[in-house]
């Protein structure tokens, strides 16, 4: 991991959310992981403005269709979820009515889920949802509209899917009092698995996207930037990053990013 590489300005220091960052030790939905995030690190000073967010990993309500259930299923980290500006969580999976429609991107493993538990993920004042992962499609290409209007009828942003590949790869970017936060989200391994196509939906990727391009204009522009990526390449469950996940990860940094989910 390298930080500090580039010299921030006034602004930068003054926005620069490191001071107050929480990482959200898996999110307690279906199946979750925890998100590794990495973040420049320069001094601030004391008086400087901060937005403080709450990153999630891999989520869904999949487990809440098979059980039946209808009680809160981030209830247990609640406490976790009480005060930050912005909760950014990766949504892996598709919301669709009935298994039928999803038959999941290898079949028997779809994590759908039925759009009235969107209202769930709606947990701070600004709540951002990246679609970006190879778990998109598993209701279909119908599946992904589908997905952002359960999503954004709970008030919730979404990013990284679309039906055409130039619509997936539009960031989003936010304003929190005195912070411009932009926000870009990739799927970054197996283009053909989950990618949107210049004319088929799907997710946003990393290459197709052209990623170090669109972080360097929005770093150009004086935002604070921060990418989720959704790296599967190598083994998983191990406890070493792969390493070209860690290379995708510095060409991110490299591209001005100041956070990488």
């Amino acid at each position: 991991m390298k930080l500090d590489r580039r010299p921030y300005t006034p602004w930068v220091l003054r926005a620069l959310v490191a001071a107050s960052l929480l990482a959200l030790i898996g999110c307690g939905v279906g199946s979750t992981s925890s998100p590794y995030v990495v973040a420049r690190q320069p001094t601030l000073p004391s008086d400087a403005p901060s937005v403080r967010f709450v990153f999630a990993g891999d989520g869904h309500a999949h487990d809440q269709v098979e059980e039946g259930g209808e009680g809160d299923p981030l209830a247990g980290i609640a406490p976790l979820l009480a005060s930050p500006d912005i909760f950014f969580f990766n949504h892996d999976g598709a919301f669709g009515e009935a298994e039928s429609d999803c038959p999941g991107f290898v079949p028997g493993a779809a994590l759908w889920s039925r759009p009235e538990t969107a209202r769930w993920f709606a947990r701070a004042p600004l709540n951002v949802a990246g679609l970006a992962n190879n778990h998109v499609l598993d209701c279909g290409e119908a599946g992904v509209p589908a997905t952002v209007e359960a999503l954004t009828a709970q008030g919730i942003l979404t990013l990284g899917a679309g039906a055409t590949l130039d619509e997936a790869c539009e960031g989003r970017v936010v304003r929190v009092g005195e912070t411009s936060v932009a926000f870009l989200a990739y799927h970054a391994f197996q283009d053909d698995l989950g990618g949107a196509g210049p004319d088929t939906a799907g997710a946003a990727t990393w290459n197709g996207c052209k990623g170090p391009e669109r972080i360097a204009a929005l770093s150009a522009a004086g935002h604070l930037v921060v990418v989720s990526l959704h790296l599967h390449l190598g083994p998983s469950w191990t406890a070493r990053t792969h390493p070209e996940n860690r290379a995708i990860v510095e060409q991110a940094l490299d591209a001005g990013a100041d956070i990488v989910i």
